[in-house]
């Protein structure tokens, strides 16, 4: 193998390794301040604010995560008033999601504390760098999803539009 293929295997590795810990970290600070939130259920709670009224397989993509865990932390979320499932009018299969006052104002009162979790992880990191791991980390995922690899197995297919 060359050192290119070699490389290639420690950042595949360590994107997956950063992935699992980065929610561990998260969680354990969150925890400790007493917020009540998951890293994942905290990354969905987001996107339904920043882009309110997506049905849930357009959150699934978007977050990168399967089906069964997406189901997971929006039924999590909507237990404990954070999100709503809202019919589509357009199609009655489908459910859009939309945040509650009480998911903005945990988003809210969280903000700051992520932003500093974030600036934490990222000390001693110039911008040149971030800028070169943030262009590297695109072109893997653009070449990911030009595979032949069938998306609908990653995603979950159309059982979507069946349990919505």
């Amino acid at each position: 193998m060359n050192d290119a293929t070699n490389a290639g295997k420690v950042i595949l590795h360590n994107i997956g390794a950063i992935s699992v810990k980065l929610e561990t970290y998260f969680d354990a600070l969150a925890k400790e301040r007493g917020f009540g939130i998951s890293y994942n259920e905290w990354v969905l709670l987001s996107h339904v604010i920043e882009h309110s009224g997506k049905n849930q397989k357009w959150y699934a993509e978007n977050i990168l995560k399967d089906k069964t865990t997406t189901m997971r932390v929006i039924d999590t979320l909507e237990k404990r008033g954070l999100i709503l499932r809202v019919p589509d009018v357009h199609n009655r299969r489908q459910n859009l999601l939309r945040a509650t006052e009480k998911g903005e104002a945990l988003i809210g009162t969280t903000l700051s504390f992520v932003n500093g979790a974030v600036a934490d992880l990222l000390r001693g990191i110039d911008r040149a760098n971030l800028n070169a791991a943030v262009e590297v980390l695109e072109r893997i995922g653009e070449n990911m999803m030009s595979t032949a690899v069938d998306h609908k197995q990653i995603y979950g297919g159309n059982e979507w539009e069946k349990e919505e």
